[in-house]
């Protein structure tokens, strides 16, 4: 018998003895069971887990081969049903019997939050936390512990809220989340009995006009349904639906949702029953998806002058198309003219204090900048301490490269909104505009202007308004528009100074 044939015999003697002495804990079979009926439930696969855990099993189970070829029985081998994850160190002189594999790289298509390029957590329910009262804005979310679901995946509720602000019973959804880098958590999705979505699917490709359809159980049978920029927050485009009966009873809807793309492939839809009251947290659900990259986000190709695809916002300040860019970097080049305009925080003060007219907003309170977006807090000091801020502006660069100018293309809304008419869409004279507003003894201000216009080319004033998140809605009579693009701008103040917040949206005559 060779060597390798009497070490291959007494290995196999030691692993069978071994396995004969472990014995299985009663409960084990029913955890398989139960994950086993939860993986399907979710409808996520589990091999990966599966697979890992496994061979840290085996890792475990078979005896240790020593340095000089001599095996390391153990002796006593307690039951057991799990195994600790494997040190990734070795002591110096010994030798290693398992090696952690290395963490699964991070698929980027699946996270809804945070932005794997950002800060990130370890704590699952603060990821669900800045979810819920970041991109989805409910402020102090009511949130469940974090229960496991299967190796690094598992999820937390968020409870409904109720119309004076109480916590219910109700589960309003439930986010699930992943530990996508064996460290950090990340959302992944959320889901609402109350709310089922049917078309699209899930990591779709979608393009504008989109087709919703699915059944909702809520507040007068009414779903709102709209898309977000998934890393950036910004609301996209919402349309509402209705569903066909009453409010106990899961009822089909469809609706179609046209919008404009961010510039970003990756999105996220998203749908809530309608909450029956302003300070509430509806029942909702939300999942990623992704933009088409074909030109087909709404927008004719060339709408914006020569920059068709390349562009996908409409252009609102200060260029209003591709000619105008290249011109300007022209004289850029020869001469250095406006630099500013490759300056993201200038080019928003500037929107604010010129464009608009607010000159009384001239502080920058925070900003956002990345390659290609930017997001830039206006503000001003209000004399009691700190900076407040008026408008959150997003801007964009006009076409590719890193001297590529910026370009305002809207703001990111909280407590001051404008939601009609849709972001993108075509309108006419007289133009019929709403959103929400949380205040107290507010007066509205509303205007429609174009980038080659020194003054508004409609106006509407002095509009009442306030309360928690109540409507607000006005009629606006415009005339003189030549851009391709309109910005249509509310604006609110008094308390402290004239204008202390405002929102725009952006609009096509």
């Amino acid at each position: 018998m060779s060597e390798h044939t009497e070490l291959e015999d007494r290995l196999r003697t030691a692993v069978h003895v071994h396995a004969a002495g472990v014995q299985a804990d009663d409960r084990s079979l029913d955890t398989i069971r139960r994950r086993v009926r939860t993986a399907k439930h979710r409808r996520r696969a589990v091999v990966a887990g599966a697979g890992i855990a496994a061979a840290v099993a085996l890792a475990v189970a078979v005896p240790r081969l020593g340095d000089e070829g001599r095996i390391d029985t153990i002796d006593d081998p307690g039951p057991t049903t799990t195994v600790e994850p494997p040190s990734t160190t070795t002591p110096p002189g010994s030798a290693s019997t398992t090696v952690a594999p290395p963490p699964p790289s991070i698929d980027i298509d699946q996270v809804l939050w945070p932005d794997p390029a950002r800060e990130l957590t370890a704590d699952p329910v603060e990821a669900v936390r800045g979810f819920v009262g970041g991109p989805l804005g409910f402020s102090d979310p009511p949130l469940s512990p974090f229960r496991e679901t299967e190796p690094s995946a598992g999820e937390v509720d968020v409870f409904a809220r109720g119309e004076s602000g109480q916590t219910l019973d109700r589960v309003a959804s439930t986010v699930i989340l992943r530990r996508l880098d064996g460290e950090h958590w990340f959302v992944t999705g959320a889901a609402s009995p109350d709310v089922e979505i049917d078309t699209p699917e899930p990591l779709a490709t979608v393009s504008s006009p989109l087709d919703v359809s699915g059944r909702v159980r809520g507040y007068e049978g009414t779903v709102n349904v709209w898309l977000l920029d998934r890393f950036g927050g910004d609301r996209v485009d919402s349309d509402p639906a209705f569903g066909t009966g009453g409010s106990q009873e899961l009822e089909p809807f469809s609706t179609q949702v046209s919008f404009l793309a961010t510039g970003t492939p990756r999105g996220a839809l998203y749908a809530e029953a309608d909450r029956g009251s302003s300070t509430g947290i509806p029942s909702f659900t939300v999942f990623p998806v992704r933009f088409s990259t074909d030109g087909s986000d709404g927008q004719p190709a060339g709408s914006n002058g020569s920059a068709g695809a390349e562009f996908r916002y409409p252009p609102l300040w200060p260029f209003s198309s591709q000619a105008e860019v290249d011109a300007w970097r022209q004289q850029h080049e020869a001469q250095g003219s406006q630099p500013w305009h490759l300056d993201a925080e200038a080019t928003a003060l500037a929107f604010t204090t010129g464009y608009l007219g607010f000159g009384e907003i001239d502080q920058v309170v925070a900003r956002d900048v990345r390659d290609r977006e930017a997001w830039v807090s206006v503000g001003y000091d209000p004399g009691s301490g700190g900076l407040a801020t008026a408008a959150v502006v997003h801007l964009v660069r006009f076409g590719p490269g890193d001297d590529a100018p910026w370009e305002v293309v809207g703001t990111r809304d909280t407590d001051l909104t404008l939601d009609t008419p849709s972001y993108g869409s075509g309108v006419s004279t007289p133009v019929t505009v709403g959103g929400r507003i949380t205040g107290v003894d507010e007066s509205l201000r509303v205007q429609v202007r174009q980038a080659s216009s020194e003054t508004p080319i409609g106006e509407e004033c002095c509009l009442p308004a306030g309360g928690e998140d109540t409507p607000w809605r006005a009629t606006v009579s415009f005339s003189g528009a030549t851009d391709p693009a309109l910005t249509i701008v509310v604006s609110t103040g008094g308390h402290v100074q004239g204008v202390e917040r405002f929102a725009i949206t952006a609009v096509r005559p």
